[in-house]
């Protein structure tokens, strides 16, 4: 499911843009506005970069779904609760967090707020989730709209989407998972292995 891109495919369009207005300054030596262009063309390249990753293939390994940093961990009866804060400058490539045989995905429309409080944002902000098996993955973003992708079969560590700034929440089921990570670890998304299966 992963192919190696230097540039996230939801970037693309613009960096193309960007290109188009910098050659367009250049033929009418607008030097100034050019300038201006080619900085917020690698401010854009900055933000939608797709850095080669090594993702460990281990079966009952569960891998971190976002780069970002760990916010809170609630431990519950049945369950794991994992928030994660995506920041601007992380790189917003989503993956999943453990294989399955079917990930259903479910979208809500709504606003789009970062510097509101959590329990406004939870109930009026746009959200993507994931459900699988054993995990049900939710992010509300802050920036720009997220993109999701599911399929059949995913592995861990697969793309399933990207968000460029938000709050991921993971909820691993059954509380089958030992955590190795802890509450303000910085994690990257595909590498850092979050816990184990028991």
């Amino acid at each position: 499911m992963d192919n190696i891109q230097i540039l996230a495919k939801e970037g693309r369009s613009g960096a193309i843009f960007l290109t188009i207005l910098f050659v367009l300054c250049c033929f009418f030596k607008l030097e100034y506005l050019a300038i201006t262009i080619v900085f917020l063309l690698f401010l854009w390249l900055f933000m939608f970069r797709n850095p080669e990753r090594i993702i460990p293939r281990l079966e009952e390994a569960f891998l971190s779904p976002c780069d970002g940093k760990i916010v809170d961990i609630d431990y519950q009866k049945d369950r794991v609760i994992i928030k994660m804060q995506i920041a601007p400058y992380d790189v917003g490539i989503i993956r999943s967090p453990y294989g399955s045989d079917n990930i259903n995905i479910f979208r809500r429309f709504g606003f789009l707020g970062g510097f509101i409080s959590d329990r406004i944002k939870f109930r009026f902000n746009l959200f993507v989730k994931w459900s699988a098996d054993c995990f049900d993955m939710t992010i509300y973003p802050e920036f720009l709209r997220c993109r999701a992708y599911g399929g059949v079969k995913v592995y861990g560590g697969d793309r399933i989407g990207f968000c460029k700034a938000g709050i991921l929440i993971l909820e691993i089921k059954q509380n089958i998972i030992e955590l190795k990570v802890n509450t303000g670890d910085k994690i990257k998304s595909g590498e850092t292995i979050l816990g184990y299966r028991k």
